[in-house]
């Protein structure tokens, strides 16, 4: 992610069906600049734009911050990613890949808006493990919501995840290969 894409993000972060179940947007597109700014002078956050190599634009966003390389974890998440898109998926195996495999990590942890059942399902039926619910985590049009905390751990995901969604995308690819 650059400067250049503050648009694109501050359209996604604001586009109704897909911020109901994360955090408020920024109000203006310079309180979207000002927040990229802040969060590109941070070493241990890595912002990025998934791009569609089929329909050749950008979908969406997928982030993967707080990285602790002492403790080798760190937190994906700032996940938006259009619903005409199958890279959710694709994005969701590529930053865990990076986390483990790139970066070295042995711990991911993340949380979930508890209104999300769609991607609360998601997690546990890829590996993840629930930890903890954070009561009041989530601030969604002034509301207070509860999020519920995940684990996966590097062995899990070598294991559990990472075949499982290479053979959706497999699967995807062969049933439908023009996206």
């Amino acid at each position: 992610m650059t400067e250049a894409d503050a648009q694109f993000l501050f359209d996604l972060r604001n586009d109704p069906e897909l911020s109901a179940l994360v955090n408020d947007g920024p109000p203006t597109l310079a309180d979207q600049q000002r927040w990229m700014q802040k969060y590109f002078a941070r070493d241990d956050d890595h912002n990025f734009i998934v791009h569609s190599r089929t329909l050749k634009t950008r979908v969406g966003t997928v982030a993967l911050y707080d990285i602790d390389f002492e403790k080798k974890s760190a937190e994906p998440g700032r996940w938006l990613v259009r619903q005409d898109s199958l890279a959710a998926i694709e994005a969701d195996l590529l930053m865990t890949c990076y986390a483990f495999e790139t970066l070295g990590l042995e711990t991911v942890h993340f949380s979930v808006f508890m209104p999300n059942a769609k991607v609360l399902a998601y997690h546990m039926r890829t590996g993840a493990r629930k930890t903890e619910i954070l009561p009041g985590f989530f601030k969604k049009s002034g509301v207070l919501y509860d999020a519920q905390m995940f684990e996966l751990d590097r062995e899990t995901f070598l294991k559990v995840r990472k075949p499982m969604l290479e053979k959706i995308l497999y699967y995807e690819r062969t049933k439908n290969p023009i996206r």
